[in-house]
């Protein structure tokens, strides 16, 4: 597997059109892998106009949702593969990964069973001991989400930010739990 990669400076946006120009010139790209939001500055990517060039480039989309899920509203339909984790947006305790997945997964030999998530698949559920009180927070962490609360906190916290003169990254396209 050889692995491309389009690489800019800090809070450099990368823009639809650059990665559509990538995937035109390399037509060997099978998938595409992207955060949803920058962690560092916030930045939010189009994951609906990322899904249409991927569709349109015959490419698989895989999403690192792990800053956006539980801060902003994520689609995830037609996405092939797309990571999350117990703590920072949905705000569990951390511990947990998250993996939504398209295709039935094996197991296989090759990586360490309690990593193989097609471990996981043949038994229907978690084959190993696990943290039942860190099962137990994410599920009550689940219901507290409150996308609408996180985007008024975010308002306000910007508002206080620009009456205090303090300059912030951010503006539609920047999420608003950064």
């Amino acid at each position: 597997m050889y692995v491309r990669k389009i690489e800019k400076q800090w809070n450099k946006k990368i823009i639809i059109e650059e990665i559509e120009c990538f995937l035109e010139a390399h037509p060997d790209v099978d998938w595409l892998w992207t955060v949803h939001c920058e962690t560092s500055t916030g930045y939010l990517y189009d994951l609906d106009r990322l899904k249409e060039l991927t569709n349109k480039h015959h490419v698989k989309f895989c999403v690192d949702a792990c800053s956006s899920v539980g801060i902003v509203p994520v689609d995830l339909k037609d996405v092939y593969l797309a990571t999350t984790v117990s703590g920072k947006g949905l705000g569990s305790y951390p511990g947990l990964a998250i993996v939504f997945h398209q295709e039935r997964i094996e197991p296989s030999k090759e990586i360490p069973k309690y990593l193989d998530l097609g471990q996981y698949a043949k038994m229907d559920s978690v084959p190993y001991t696990h943290s039942s009180n860190l099962i137990a927070a994410l599920h009550e962490a689940v219901k507290r989400v409150n996308l609408e609360n996180n985007s008024m906190m975010g308002n306000t916290v910007k508002r206080m930010l620009t009456d205090a003169d303090i300059s912030f990254l951010g503006d539609k396209n920047y999420s608003p739990g950064i």
